[in-house]
């Protein structure tokens, strides 16, 4: 059965999911992770060619489709990666050490809330001190002026709330993955 849309976090959650075969965009690739399914990468523009990259040289949590020279992926192709992903269980371990460390990181305590939080609190300083945010006082590089005093403090909020979840998906989150995963996965992640 072919269906045009599946909610993919609630499938790859599944103990039945053994592999997937995905595009390699980023969301994708933080729901396969966190969720320790490895890949089978099938890329096809901007990032995700990166992404491919990480998730099969840096990483080894699966492995990536070849097109042939018409550019097209064969089903020989596709089927071969897929039965040598589920054969490899060093795969299988690496994605799994990499399932519990980005649990940890989005745990009470964990590099992700730590983040968030100080994000929170630089932003409640920017509203209850602005002054001092003004003059540099509290920003340690991440406020240069005071919120502007036409606007309406709970709209502010709310922006400075989405502009926090869009810094936690993408910077912190990208950087977690990046920098600490990989030196993680280079001790040999006790495995």
């Amino acid at each position: 059965m072919i269906v045009s849309w599946c909610p993919q976090q609630q499938v790859l959650v599944h103990g039945a999911v053994a592999c997937f075969v995905s595009h390699s965009g980023w969301n994708s690739t933080l729901e396969g992770m966190r969720n320790g399914v490895p890949f089978v990468c099938w890329p096809y523009f901007t990032d995700q060619f990166q992404n491919e990259s990480y998730i099969c040289n840096v990483w080894r949590t699966g492995l990536a489709v070849a097109p042939g020279p018409d550019g097209a992926v064969t089903m020989e192709e596709l089927s071969g990666k897929v039965e040598r992903v589920l054969g490899d269980d060093g795969i299988r371990e690496r994605v799994r050490a990499l399932r519990d460390a980005a649990r940890r990181s989005i745990a009470e305590g964990g590099l992700s809330g730590l983040a968030i939080s100080e994000c929170l609190n630089r932003m409640v300083c920017y509203f209850v001190f602005p002054a001092q945010v003004e003059l540099g006082i509290h920003s340690n590089g991440w406020a240069t002026s005071s919120a502007p005093s036409d606007q309406d403090p709970t709209s502010q909020l709310y922006l400075y709330f989405v502009t926090a979840v869009f810094i936690r998906q993408t910077v912190l989150v990208r950087r977690f993955f990046k920098t600490a995963v990989p030196s993680f996965l280079s001790t040999g992640c006790g495995l």
